[in-house]
């Protein structure tokens, strides 16, 4: 089952940019995909898989720095990626990690637009297929960035949204 592993209980989740990936999964899922999509309170902390998965990563530089990676478990990874390009992948095939890519890269560039951060560049997608726990690990949670996972629940299963924000809590005190 997804979860954020908590390992930092007292990062803070900033509404604004929460609330914009919020957005940006839901209009994805409304305009491309047709499909209903449950966004649950972002939890502090970096997402940790037990089961197999893909995991699609976006860099993002400039004024907004860090990444945004999909979290794709097999069921609702199936579903979902079935959906957004309109017939059935194979799970972790190479088709299936670019569909699963260009999706990160949509909820990415749709967060930045919703948060209205100018001059910020998107890396190439990087995904990978996960078959064990620990090979999918996602960056350190450290005491200069702010990490977050957002669950995603569809009809066929949940996703998660992780979200890392490099230097956010050095700014946010600075601020």
């Amino acid at each position: 089952m997804p979860q954020s592993n908590e390992e930092s209980s007292s990062s803070s989740v900033r509404p604004a940019v929460a609330t914009a990936v919020a957005q940006s999964v839901c209009q994805l899922f409304r305009s491309m995909m047709r499909r209903e999509v449950g966004c649950g309170v972002p939890q502090p902390g970096c997402a940790k898989l037990s089961d197999k998965h893909v995991r699609a990563t976006i860099a993002l530089s400039g004024p907004l720095a860090g990444t945004v990676s999909v979290l794709l478990p097999e069921a609702a990874g199936v579903e979902v990626i079935a959906a957004f390009a309109g017939r059935t992948l194979a799970f972790g095939s190479a088709e299936f990690r670019d569909a699963a890519g260009e999706m990160a890269n949509i909820v990415a560039g749709a967060a930045i637009t919703h948060i209205g951060v100018r001059n910020v560049k998107l890396g190439c997608p990087k995904t990978a297929f996960i078959t064990s726990p620990d090979a999918g690990a996602s960056q350190a949670q450290t005491p200069n960035n702010e990490c977050f996972v957002l669950s995603c629940v569809t009809q066929g299963g949940t996703l998660l949204v992780e979200v890392s924000l490099v230097g956010a809590k050095a700014s946010a005190k600075a601020a």
